[in-house]
């Protein structure tokens, strides 16, 4: 019976072997982590669990406050992420707080990106209605310069009116020789520029030609040339 013990009990010790030689492994794998390091949060480059496990330096499945104290990050949510005030973390308040403060970037961040859109859109507008204002006023301008320009067009027509009546006033006294008020045959004749026959020229034949006819007849030659 001895016998059966002592190998019993030797097998048991021998399958203790490998599970210490495990958890052994696993406490200088995480002993080579500088824990400082360690970035925590739901959008850090490791999983919540992983970094918890890690956190948790002795294994004993909850981060107390002295550990928080080798990790900035968890020093300082460590009073936050502490739901029931009991001087240790949870996996489930880690990660609990972790996801809520990913949300609330989430959040902020598609807020940012709305206020942009928001603000580009307002910029956009207001650049069309700068371009319509401009295009508005161009095209108000353009409109007041050919108002200027048949206004113009028609003063220097009335001028050269004007001024073709005054020439022709001044032809018909040089040519009334007798200073009568009317031009006879023989004085309409020295005028070479008359190409108006004086019968023409004559509208109601009285033998003399009217300051309105000579400026008729003056009109109808200057058309004819």
């Amino acid at each position: 019976m001895n016998k059966h013990l002592t190998i019993a009990f030797g097998l048991a010790i021998a399958g203790s072997v490998p599970l210490a030689h495990a958890a052994s492994a696993d406490t200088q794998a995480k002993a080579k982590v500088n824990i400082a390091d360690i970035e925590i949060g739901a959008n850090a480059n490791t999983s919540l669990d992983t970094q918890f496990t890690t956190l948790d330096s002795n294994d004993d499945g909850v981060i107390s406050r002295e550990e928080a104290q080798a990790n900035a990050q968890l020093k300082s949510k460590f009073e936050h992420m502490d739901a029931n005030d009991d001087g240790k973390l949870t996996q489930a308040e880690f990660e609990s707080d972790l996801h809520a403060e990913g949300q609330g970037l989430i959040k902020q961040t598609g807020n940012a990106l709305g206020n942009a859109a928001a603000k580009t859109k307002d910029g956009l507008q207001a650049g069309a209605n700068k371009t319509g204002e401009l295009a508005g006023a161009a095209v108000d301008k353009t409109k007041a310069g050919v108002a200027a320009g048949a206004g113009a067009v028609s003063d220097a027509a009335a001028d050269a009116q004007a001024s073709l009546t005054n020439d022709l006033s001044v032809r018909f006294d040089t040519l009334d020789a007798d200073n009568n008020g009317t031009l006879s045959q023989a004085e309409i004749e020295a005028d070479a520029d008359m190409d108006t026959t004086f019968a023409q020229a004559d509208q109601n034949n009285d033998g003399q030609l009217s300051k309105a006819e000579f400026k008729a007849a003056a009109d109808v030659s200057g058309k004819a040339e």
